[in-house]
């Protein structure tokens, strides 16, 4: 909401338009797959007695002998179930929405240091080009330096939570893949496990995917100020842009609790962690 985020022209508000679009593919992605995944426990649950059974384990204060009862109970259960899982995949894409609204001020930025040298054929004089490069170097500056603050806000806040969620996706597909190995494809227990591989998968690779989209628009700053047509900017805006360039060096990295860094190697390295870990525990 800073208004050195705001869009300024059409073509940034097609950028703004754009990384909105994603937020909200994204979204309805993993939150598919997550509601998807609760309610395999619930279609598929295996039969008992000519009844399906809860799904969870829990005490309640009257007997299921009576059909209403029960089937309020097994309501009450997917309701609450689907609640948790909406509730849970919103916090989670919080933190992917923000980076990729992050990546859309970095493109905005990159637009707008694109700019300068369209400056010099307007015919303004010497003087009055370098003031008005030195204005527009002077809020791409300061637009960098928002954009770096939000970074550092944000692995402050979700920094300990995506390292948990990591590892617990980790341990999820460690488990679940070695119970698949234990089921046949026609257990109906199967799908259910399958569903929740599938939504883990895609709840690291999500996190991995945006996690490496931001270090690569983070170093594309210096990469477009190098493209820049110097030779039609003057030599202290040359300089200043230098300066822009050494700071932009250093990527933005999303982490979780300041150990693991959200990327694809890392999202490969997963993989392979849980199945050395299923190899190992098929070994016992």
């Amino acid at each position: 909401m800073n208004q050195l985020c705001q869009p300024r022209d059409k073509f940034e508000n097609e950028i703004l338009q754009q990384s909105s679009h994603y937020c909200r593919l994204y979204t309805i992605i993993y939150l598919t797959l997550t509601n998807l995944s609760a309610m395999s426990f619930f279609i598929f649950s295996p039969s008992k007695k000519n009844n399906f059974k809860l799904p969870f384990k829990v005490w309640i204060p009257y007997s299921l002998n009576s059909r209403a009862l029960y089937f309020l109970t097994y309501i009450h259960q997917g309701l609450s179930t689907i609640l948790a899982v909406c509730v849970t995949s919103s916090v989670e894409t919080l933190a992917l929405v923000i980076i990729l609204q992050i990546c859309a001020q970095y493109e905005m930025l990159i637009y707008r240091l694109n700019l300068l040298p369209e400056l010099s054929k307007k015919n303004y004089s010497k003087l009055l080009t370098y003031q008005m490069e030195s204005k527009i170097l002077k809020d791409c500056v300061n637009h960098h330096i928002h954009i770096f603050s939000i970074a550092e806000k944000l692995n402050e806040l979700f920094s300990f939570v995506i390292f948990a969620q990591y590892f617990a996706s980790m341990t999820t597909l460690c488990t679940v893949t070695f119970q698949l190995s234990k089921l046949s494809s026609f257990d109906s227990k199967s799908w259910g496990l399958i569903s929740v591989l599938l939504s883990s998968l895609m709840q690291i690779f999500l996190y991995c995917s945006v996690g490496e989209t931001i270090m690569t628009k983070s170093l594309a700053i210096m990469e477009k100020i190098y493209e820049i047509k110097w030779s039609m900017i003057t030599n202290r805006t040359k300089r200043d842009l230098i300066v822009i360039m050494i700071r932009a060096s250093r990527p933005v990295k999303f982490m979780g609790f300041k150990m693991v860094i959200m990327s694809i190697d890392t999202f490969v390295q997963s993989v392979k962690m849980a199945f050395s870990a299923y190899n190992l525990l098929k070994g016992f």
